[in-house]
């Protein structure tokens, strides 16, 4: 027989090359009918009506592909699916081939069913419903339940003998699409619809003062063999200010981009240094993403980073910078002439330290405020530090040459360093933004070492207070922010050591209004609809008018540079004076 009596899905394979083959010609020969006389189509039907199909299911032709000797098509092909009331069946489809010399063969899923009711589309769950069973999934799966759906339509499912309405369709979570099947009581299929390769790489584990080479994995690679994934893509000069990216890369630059379609990198820096240096930063860039997303960093975005190693930034090869573009963002890497930097390819930190400028920029996009590029220049160093549990950022990047005392915080080691004790307000305190941000990375810094909260505990509180920022907060936000996170998070547990290590780094005027006996005192309250911001702040506030205006200003924030307290209207500091409001939990929870 053609296949095995059953119930639900029974798979159909008749092939002319199995044992005992019986021919499909011959299965409807009994009706009557000559073989010969009815097309592909017709026998198709007959087929699927003798086998046992119930009456109340019917065939539909979903596609036919005839014999076209031309183009060289010498098998036609009727493609099947069933409905039952208009409404199609998500998991069954026939194929029924016959070749020019009569050879049959018809792959598939039949439907071995018996239907008793009738469907109307009143009989479907509401997508609310639907909805709720797709959040459920997605937390389960590590996934931000935020999505969109792309398609959607009514179907039924078949489990074992039972005939149920669902919604099929595609879905859009963290910029990747997954096929779904749900009704309002269960997901029954959760299906990714973008293949992912893994990369191997070969690179050194911090820098060049590593004694060997380490091998790592890289995920969600595309099929092009560049370095390119989900995430990064990786680009060379090709020009004064252009670059040459895949999937069409110029052929006239000076460099090549790396590709192996295998997806095996391994360069020999002595000897392959371009390689090597363009295999280093995407490595390194996907090395550090990872390590955030693992401490609950969702915000990253859907477009890729690109990465464009060997560039000049103003005629300059001694920086490293993070640009966010309008429809794309970009991260810079130099070569270092040697003189002033050096491996900027090659040491992690780099990379990473212009990584943490996209992490703060979902919030913070002000940097033509002093505060505002501070806070982004500490933020960036303190999430490498944490990343590499080591306060000492670029520690090959500082050449044994005579400017380093003007370029390196530690001459010929360290780039900048969070192990410092720099004071806002101090006349010692630099004025360059990058060498003036270790008071805000120092501060951080200090939980850990002098205050010993653990540095998990720490990251896990700079990346939630990130995410409370609004785009031009400064360093009064920040600390509000802290605390506003570590009652929220940690239930206040760490907020004196927070508030003495603000405190000791000179923002006292910060926190002069906010005592941890306060935070403590504050009770969870829900804003309603009509409640006001004056309602929080109290009647001797004065509230600014919001303003539809949109401020512009510098978009770069850069890594590598030789080189009073503002105040803010009281609109700004919303933040501030407001208790736990319930909504700004829900949002940052988790």
């Amino acid at each position: 027989p053609a296949f095995a009596q059953g119930r639900g899905i029974e798979p159909i394979l008749v092939h002319p090359f199995q044992k005992n083959f019986s021919l499909v010609g011959r299965d409807i020969s009994d009706s009557g009918e000559d073989r010969e006389d009815l097309g592909l189509e017709a026998r198709s039907v007959q087929m699927v009506r003798k086998w046992g199909l119930d009456p109340r299911i019917s065939p539909q032709q979903k596609g036919f592909k005839a014999f076209n000797l031309y183009n060289d098509s010498r098998v036609q092909t009727v493609d099947m699916g069933f409905q039952i009331d208009g409404f199609p069946l998500c998991q069954f489809q026939v194929k029924f081939h016959e070749t020019l010399k009569g050879a049959t063969a018809v792959f598939g899923n039949f439907p071995r069913v018996e239907v008793h009711r009738e469907y109307k589309l009143a009989d479907w769950p509401s997508l609310g419903d639907v909805q709720q069973r797709l959040v459920e999934t997605l937390t389960i799966k590590g996934i931000v339940p935020d999505f969109t759906y792309d398609s959607q339509s009514a179907c039924l499912w078949v489990v074992d003998e039972d005939v149920v309405p669902v919604w099929s369709g595609d879905i859009v979570a963290e910029g990747r699409l997954y096929s779904i099947v749900a009704d309002g009581q269960q997901v029954y299929q959760f299906v990714p619809k973008f293949f992912q390769a893994d990369a191997t790489v070969s690179v050194y584990p911090h820098n060049v003062n590593d004694a060997a080479l380490e091998t790592y994995k890289i995920p969600e690679m595309t099929d092009t063999g560049y370095l390119e994934n989900a995430y990064f893509q990786t680009c060379v000069p090709a020009g004064a200010t252009a670059y040459s990216c895949p999937p069409t890369p110029v052929t006239s630059t000076p460099y090549s981009l790396v590709r192996d379609l295998s997806h095996n990198f391994a360069f020999d820096p002595a000897t392959q240094g371009d390689a090597f240096d363009q295999l280093s930063v995407f490595a390194n860039a996907n090395r550090a993403l990872a390590w955030l997303f693992e401490h609950g960093y969702n915000a990253f975005g859907t477009i890729p980073i690109r990465l464009y190693v060997h560039a000049v930034l103003d005629k300059d090869s001694n920086n490293a910078l993070y640009e966010p573009k309008s429809n794309f963002s970009v991260i810079y890497v130099g070569d270092g002439d040697g003189e002033i930097l050096q491996n900027l390819a090659t040491d992690g930190d780099v990379v990473s330290h212009e990584l943490g400028h996209h992490v703060v920029f979902e919030t913070i996009k002000r940097i033509d405020k002093p505060e505002c590029l501070v806070l982004h220049e500490g933020l960036a160093d303190y999430l490498t530090f944490a990343r590499t549990g080591n306060a000492c950022l670029g520690e090959s990047i500082c050449p044994d040459s005579s400017v380093q005392t003007r370029v390196c915080t530690v001459p010929k080691r360290c780039l900048r360093s969070g192990e410092n004790d720099y004071v806002y307000g101090s006349t010692k305190l630099p004025v360059e933004p990058h060498v003036r941000s270790q008071f805000i990375s120092g501060m951080l810094w200090d939980l850990t070492t002098k205050d010993s909260i653990p540095i998990e505990d720490v990251t896990r509180l700079v990346l939630k207070t990130i995410g409370l920022m609004v785009e031009d907060s400064g360093y009064r936000h920040w600390a509000i922010g802290l605390l506003l996170a570590d009652n929220a998070f940690f239930q206040g547990a760490n907020c004196q050591k927070i508030r003495d290590r603000i405190v000791a780094r000179g923002l006292s005027a910060a926190v002069a209004d906010v005592t941890c006996e306060a935070v403590h005192a504050q009770t969870l309250v829900t804003a309603t609809s009509t409640t006001s911001i004056k309602d929080y702040l109290g009647p001797s506030a004065s509230v600014a008018e919001p303003t539809s205006t949109k401020r512009k200003g510098s978009k770069s924030c850069g890594v590598i540079s030789a080189g009073g307290m503002h105040g803010h209207d009281l609109s700004y500091l919303i933040i501030l004076v407001l208790p736990l409001v319930t909504s700004i939990i829900r949002r940052f929870r988790g």
